[in-house]
């Protein structure tokens, strides 16, 4: 049986210069009370963070958050997945992964951390606007996004598809290549290269701007 002191003061360890100092107690408390190993990862480009149940070899739930997020991000992330943690304990049935059980779960974790853990005013704003309807990720919710990267390390130097001129080339966090065609409010209208399929994307998603080497004989 693993020694609760113990596990606290680990926590306490990874924790403390990870997320805003006023919820690491907050935090610690939400994860004594569960079998669960934390696990902070290099970054990665498709997500930020996961939750894992029990399985073959993995007696303990796990969960899982980029070690590049800054304070309020990686807070977000994490209670995200502790929000996924409360509903496997307490559901012993299939829901959806992001169904009214997850929302409801999520939007009583982050209650506390609106009104309690003195977060910035936009920061604590845009949490309280999600909180009705929490989404499944904080990338997918423009208003939060915008927040939690103005305390990014690099802010200054973040490009997202709002920046980019109609004509130019980029890449999103996903890996997925576009060239942006029209502007549409909030929106952009992009094309995939290689596939040459449409999409929507959202002004306020990350780009790397590309530049790309026509192959000879090709057009267009």
């Amino acid at each position: 049986m693993v020694d609760e002191a113990w596990r606290r003061r680990e926590l306490t360890r990874m924790l403390a210069e990870r997320i805003p100092e006023a919820s690491v107690g907050y935090v610690i408390e939400l994860l004594v009370c569960h079998p669960v190993d934390l696990v902070i990862s290099p970054p990665r480009r498709t997500r930020l963070g996961y939750y894992r149940s029990p399985g073959r070899g993995r007696p303990w739930h796990q969960i899982s958050v980029n070690e590049d997020l800054n304070p309020y991000a990686f807070l977000i992330t994490l209670l995200h997945e502790i929000a996924h943690l409360q509903v496997a304990r307490t559901i012993r049935r299939r829901v959806a992964p992001h169904g009214l059980e997850w929302k409801a779960s999520f939007g009583q974790l982050l209650k506390p951390v609106v009104r309690e853990h003195n977060l910035p005013d936009d920061v604590a704003a845009a949490i309280a606007g999600m909180m009705q309807n929490p989404r499944a990720s904080s990338c997918a919710d423009p208003t939060l996004l915008t927040a939690l990267s103005r305390y990014d390390d690099n802010a200054d130097a973040v490009v997202r598809v709002d920046d980019l001129p109609e004509g130019s080339t980029f890449r999103l966090a996903s890996g997925r290549v576009f060239r942006h065609k029209q502007r549409l409010r909030t929106w952009h209208l992009c094309e995939e290269v290689g596939t040459r399929r449409r999409f929507r994307v959202r002004g306020s998603c990350r780009a790397e701007p590309v530049c790309l080497t026509k192959q000879a004989g090709r057009s267009g």
